[in-house]
């Protein structure tokens, strides 16, 4: 289950986004019940009153893991090790990414 908001990662949440989501993954898990965004969002606008904040849970599809997450760079680790996207700055000068493992070379 994977929800989004415009503000980002759910240390943005407000408290009402956090409790629809929290309620949205035990309904899953305890009911089976696949929770959508529009039950998300419904829910989080019934708990809003009490919860408080905003309620902007939005559809999005995110881009690749190498796309949104910045590769950190480990000392001695070696540049094959390195996740990308073929973006610029993913591997460091003097390699490139390779199209079909998504690894520095």
């Amino acid at each position: 289950m994977q929800l989004y908001t415009p503000t980002g990662g759910h240390c943005g949440f407000s408290a009402a986004e956090h409790v629809a989501a929290f309620l949205a993954l035990t309904g899953w898990v305890e009911k089976g019940t696949v929770p959508t965004v529009a039950s998300a969002q419904a829910t989080c606008s019934a708990v809003a009153p009490v919860a408080g904040g905003a309620c902007e849970i939005i559809d999005a599809m995110p881009a690749e893991w190498a796309v949104r997450v910045v590769e950190r760079r480990q000392k001695g680790a070696p540049v094959r090790s390195l996740v990308c996207a073929d973006d610029a700055g993913d591997c460091p000068d003097g390699s490139t990414c390779s199209p079909e493992t998504h690894h520095c070379r």
